[in-house]
């Protein structure tokens, strides 16, 4: 890992420094061409109008070898602009000169013949024809007297120089890069040395958690993407942690739920394998009873397992709440004339009706009234059945005044299993896997359940469902 950091960082480095210095070598050498081109071109135009001048004023150039190599201003044409009183010839009537730099000029007629050398050296000659096309006419009156030719020996010079100016250029951008891609290397081992060191930690909580070490946790705290990843990992090895604390909880739950009728089931049935008396009615009604009883947990666990998968069918449809309440509590009159019990309802939501599945909020509103049943204990047994709207909701709201759930138990009593009085529950015939279904239920049904309560004070189970203006009731 660490020297693919390093490669790739440095690849990248050796790259950018590439296209920079190949970007600063061109621009520069375009530059410098733009530079000697432009003044070139700025003494080409000084010389024509010079000779312009001279044709103009003097007629011709039949004169012009009289200036001597000696007494020209090579490099400067405004310096040898003649004038009108001077007179052509030698000696003192000649133009005063100051020499700036070696510069060959040549004037050709149109047959190639040179009638001017600043160097003497080739009046009367022939000019080479490529030469003689590359050079400038000399324009007078809108017609070609003339062609004008430079050659310039200092573009040799100018030429070498560019070399040496490129060279230098190179060799700095070769040491520039030399120090930029070693201090890349150090910086790549620096960063990919601390990557990497982050990264086995990672490597090794993974390698931890294969071997079912759910307590190691990253002790990373970076702020960056791996430092998010380590976060990421130990909520991770968290949830992965609380699921198997649970998933080995359902196993023990089950296997005790399971144990206990099954238990009861074998006792009996042995005792009446070795007994030699008529079976009793009463006897074969309490297997019955044990058998009604596992069969309603495995039920109960077959729906917590689909519920927790989004697999429980629902048949949705407009539904009202209250004729669901109505129905429900119509099931458990005979239950509470026997055991006393006062149930009161307060429907006062205008709007009722939900989408949603029947037979299951029949299911969720048995589970939580059997369980307000199941938990009273005092002389004078109440259950409260509330509705009303709230913004755009129904609220259900199940009360009673039974025993109540003591706060560490309040946050919990939606867990699978759980059970506020667990002997009793048994005795009663719960699973403790009803609470847990009531929830998934409502959650199905896109509603929120909450409970609240106080120790001997009593239980208040609320639900709220999102309402439908409908005009129908199913």
């Amino acid at each position: 890992m660490r020297t693919k950091l390093i490669a790739a960082f440095l690849f990248i480095t050796i790259l950018v420094v590439a296209i920079i210095s190949g970007f600063i070598f061109f621009y520069s050498e375009v530059s410098f061409q733009e530079y000697l081109e432009a003044k070139q071109t700025n003494r080409v135009v000084q010389w024509l109008a010079f000779f312009e001048n001279y044709y103009v004023e003097y007629g011709g150039f039949d004169e012009l070898e009289l200036l001597m190599p000696n007494e020209f201003v090579r490099g400067n044409p405004q310096q040898n602009r003649p004038s009108m009183g001077q007179q052509r010839g030698s000696g003192k009537d000649r133009i005063l000169i100051q020499s700036e730099r070696k510069e060959q000029v040549l004037i050709a007629d149109q047959e190639r013949v040179v009638l001017f050398d600043s160097d003497g050296v080739e009046l009367g000659k022939l000019v080479d024809e490529r030469e003689f096309n590359k050079g400038y006419p000399i324009v007078v009156d809108e017609e070609k007297v003339g062609m004008l030719l430079l050659r310039d020996p200092i573009i040799s010079t100018v030429n070498s120089l560019e070399e040496q100016f490129v060279k230098s250029m190179n060799q700095a951008i070769v040491y520039a890069s030399l120090v930029t891609v070693f201090f890349a290397c150090l910086v790549g081992f620096l960063l990919s040395k601390q990557i990497s060191k982050r990264l086995l930690l990672l490597r090794e909580g993974v390698r931890l958690v294969t071997e079912k070490n759910y307590s190691h946790r990253l002790s990373i705290d970076s702020r960056d993407e791996i430092g998010d990843l380590a976060k990421a990992f130990n909520e991770m090895v968290s949830k992965i942690q609380y699921d198997e604390k649970v998933k080995n909880q359902l196993i023990t739950d089950v296997a005790h739920e399971l144990r206990t009728p099954l238990t009861t089931l074998r006792g009996k049935l042995e005792m009446m394998q070795n007994s030699s008396e008529v079976i009793d009615q009463k006897e074969i009604l309490i297997l019955n009873d044990e058998v009604l009883r596992l069969s309603k947990l495995i039920n109960d666990l077959q729906d917590v397992s689909m519920l927790q998968d989004n697999r429980l069918p629902m048949n949705m449809a407009i539904v009202s709440v209250h004729s669901v309440l109505e129905h429900v509590t119509s099931l458990f009159s005979w239950e509470l004339d026997e055991k006393e019990i006062n149930l009161k309802m307060n429907l006062q939501a205008t709007e009722d009706e939900i989408i949603g599945d029947r037979n299951r909020l029949i299911q969720v509103f048995i589970n939580l009234i059997s369980n307000g049943i199941r938990y009273l204990d005092k002389d004078e047994k109440n259950i409260v059945i509330n509705s009303y709207n709230k913004d755009e909701t129904i609220v259900v709201e199940i009360a009673d005044n039974g025993k109540g759930i003591d706060e560490d138990n309040a946050g919990i009593v939606f867990e699978r299993f759980y059970r506020g009085d667990p002997s009793r529950a048994r005795s009663s015939g719960g699973t403790g896997l009803g609470l847990a279904i009531v929830k998934g239920i409502i959650e199905a049904h896109q509603g929120s359940v909450h409970v609240t309560s106080t120790v001997d004070e009593g239980t208040v189970f609320s639900i709220s469902f999102r309402a439908v203006r409908q005009s129908g009731k199913v």
